[in-house]
């Protein structure tokens, strides 16, 4: 995080845990609240496996591949 003493840490503490509102940040603080979200929501993204999901539930999926065409997938159990 940011170590600028002119940044209000205690405030971006508390929008990051969801005690607080982003919109009464200053826009130096709603640019680290926005950079931590981002990281936040890539290492979420990064940790789904929805394949292995959807197999283990027996459930069939569909996605495009890198060309664009239909890939239907089905459980292997």
């Amino acid at each position: 995080m940011e170590s600028s003493p002119t940044v209000n840490h205690r405030q971006i503490t508390q929008v990051l845990a969801g005690t607080s509102s982003y919109d009464s940040l200053a826009e130096r603080e709603q640019a680290i609240v926005r950079e931590a979200w981002e990281e936040r929501t890539r290492t979420l993204r990064d940790g789904l496996d929805y394949a292995t999901g959807f197999d283990s539930a027996g459930e069939e999926y569909s996605e495009l591949d890198e060309d664009g065409n239909l890939v239907v997938h089905r459980p292997t159990t």
